[in-house]
């Protein structure tokens, strides 16, 4: 499916990126992060120029997010990934609102639509992985091996 990319919003993404390697030091796999979570965002927007942003995008995105499936056997997005994309483009976009052009009008409240719930947030929070704790009797054995 070939999609009808935005000029201005790629030349803002460039722009972007160059900011996060050069100026914040950021690692090309958290830049590849953002981008994923930009092209992602404009593909909720029908590709729409970052200018026309607003809240109603903003929920939009959300929606999506919380209802979209992963790459992982099509399983739903963890609390964990939603937040971490969701913090990537409001980023994005308190950037975008310091570098406005001439005419653009973005509201900064419009912005933090892009927040997680608290939900989301407490869930991303807590650890989903099971902790591995050596039985006594494994710890017995590397007592022996070192004496």
């Amino acid at each position: 499916m070939l999609h009808q990319f935005d000029a201005s919003n790629e030349r803002l993404k460039h722009r972007y990126f160059t900011v996060l390697r050069q100026a914040r030091g950021y690692s090309e796999k958290t830049i590849d992060r953002a981008a994923s979570a930009l092209l992602d965002f404009e593909h909720s927007t029908v590709f729409a120029p970052f200018s026309s942003y607003g809240s109603e995008q903003a929920v939009a995105y959300k929606e999506s997010l919380r209802t979209g499936k992963g790459r992982s056997g099509g399983k739903p997005l963890s609390a964990a990934t939603i937040r971490s994309r969701l913090l990537a483009i409001r980023r994005f976009f308190e950037w975008y609102l310091e570098h406005l052009p001439r005419g653009v009008k973005i509201r900064a409240d419009e912005v933090e639509f892009l927040s997680p719930s608290r939900e989301e947030l407490n869930l991303a929070k807590t650890s989903v992985r099971p902790k591995v704790i050596p039985t006594l009797e494994q710890c017995r054995q590397i007592g022996r091996a070192h004496v």
